[in-house]
C-alpha cells in the first residue's frame, strides 16, 4: 500500500519544524554567548599579559640571592680557612695576595675585606661570576674603580635596566646587591 500523509499529521509536522525540538541553541542564544565571552576575555586579558614582566622580575630577584648567598658563603669560607684574612683588601689594592684568597673546588678566588672581587687578571672564573650560575643572564665588563659589576636579563625589554648589581665593599662594610627591575 503506498505511503501517504493525513492532513493532521502534516500540521504536526509543520508544528514541529516551526517551532522545532529543542535539541540546538537558537543564533540568539549563541551570540549572547560569545559577548559574554568577549567582555570576560577583555577583563582577563591584562592580567594575563603583565606575568611576563613580573616573571622577568622575580628572575632578576632571584639572582639577587644567588648573588648574595656566594658572598656570603665566600665570607665565611674565608672566616673560617686560614690564613685567609678577612682584613686584607687583597694584593691588587696593596694587600697580601696569600691572606686575600680562598680555594673552592680548585678555583684560586680573589677577595677584597673577605668579599669577592668584580675582575681580577685570571679572569671571571676568579671572582664573583666564578661563583654563579647565571644561565639566563650576560655579565657586564668591569668598569674600572666602580667596585660593581652589572648582570643583565637575556631577552628583557631593556637589559640595562632589568638587572642585578653586585658591588663588593670598598672598605669594613658588607657587599651590595641592588635590583634594578624597570625595564623588565
Amino acid at each position: 500500500r503506498p505511503l501517504t500523509l493525513r492532513r493532521h499529521e502534516m500540521k504536526v509536522d509543520r508544528q514541529t519544524a516551526r517551532h522545532g525540538c529543542d535539541n540546538g541553541f537558537t543564533l540568539v542564544e549563541l551570540v549572547v554567548v560569545i559577548v559574554i565571552l568577549g567582555i570576560l576575555a577583555a577583563t582577563a586579558l591584562p592580567k594575563f599579559v603583565d606575568i611576563g614582566k613580573d616573571a622577568r622580575g622575580a628572575a632578576v630577584e632571584s639572582l639577587r640571592g644567588t648573588i648574595r648567598s656566594a658572598a656570603q658563603m665566600a665570607y665565611l669560607k674565608c672566616s673560617t680557612s686560614p690564613p685567609c684574612d678577612l682584613n686584607s683588601r687583597g694584593a691588587w689594592a696593596g694587600g697580601n695576595a696569600s691572606t686575600s684568597t680562598i680555594v673552592i673546588d680548585g678555583t684560586t678566588f680573589y677577595l677584597h675585606y673577605g668579599y669577592p672581587i668584580n675582575w681580577t687578571d685570571a679572569g671571571d672564573a676568579a671572582n664573583i661570576v666564578g661563583l654563579l650560575n647565571i644561565s639566563g643572564f650576560t655579565v657586564k665588563p668591569y668598569v674600572g674603580g666602580s667596585y660593581i659589576r652589572d648582570f643583565t636579563l637575556n631577552g628583557a625589554p631593556d637589559p640595562d635596566n632589568c638587572k642585578a648589581t653586585y658591588s663588593f665593599p670598598s672598605g669594613y662594610n658588607e657587599i651590595s646587591v641592588t635590583v634594578t627591575s624597570t625595564g623588565c
